[in-house]
């Protein structure tokens, strides 16, 4: 049997009650979006440790689907990513022994799991930060449309 959240906020009823699908759509994302760059952050503090001088953090991206029903972050963003991004999922995994056709050892590449760590230390944070940024988005969207 799954546990119940029983939940009572009387000025998120009346939010959900006169808001219109595109402005809930709007504060939902909003509420995503904060948790989403709680482990965005921990993921670029992690890569910043492990390559210090290196700019490819810039290229850990986080997005929200369109339709609010998801999120994501990515290694590689491939609108604005640089040309070496690809080189990040790399660095988190490593490589295995990398030998030429005439057997000249090209070496390996070790992981360091800068993004793996940052998810497994902060899901639980995010998970329950989650419900309350969607909440406070909501509410103060409603309030900035006069429903509330």
């Amino acid at each position: 049997m799954r546990p119940k959240i029983e939940f009572s906020d009387a000025e998120l009823q009346k939010a959900f009650n006169g808001m219109e699908p595109k402005t809930f759509r709007t504060a939902v994302k909003a509420g995503m979006r904060r948790s989403l760059n709680i482990i965005k952050r921990r993921a670029v503090a992690n890569y910043k440790r492990e390559y210090p001088g290196s700019d490819r953090y810039k290229d850990i991206h986080a997005k929200v689907y369109r339709t609010g029903t998801g999120a994501m972050i990515d290694l590689i963003f491939l609108k604005k990513s640089s040309a070496k991004a690809y080189v990040l999922r790399f660095q988190n995994a490593g490589t295995a022994m990398r030998v030429t056709r005439k057997e000249y050892d090209r070496g390996f590449m070790p992981a360091t799991e800068f993004f793996s760590e940052a998810l497994e230390s902060t899901r639980e944070q995010a998970q329950n930060e989650l419900m309350r940024n969607v909440n406070e988005a909501i509410v103060k969207k409603a309030r900035k449309e006069g429903l509330v």
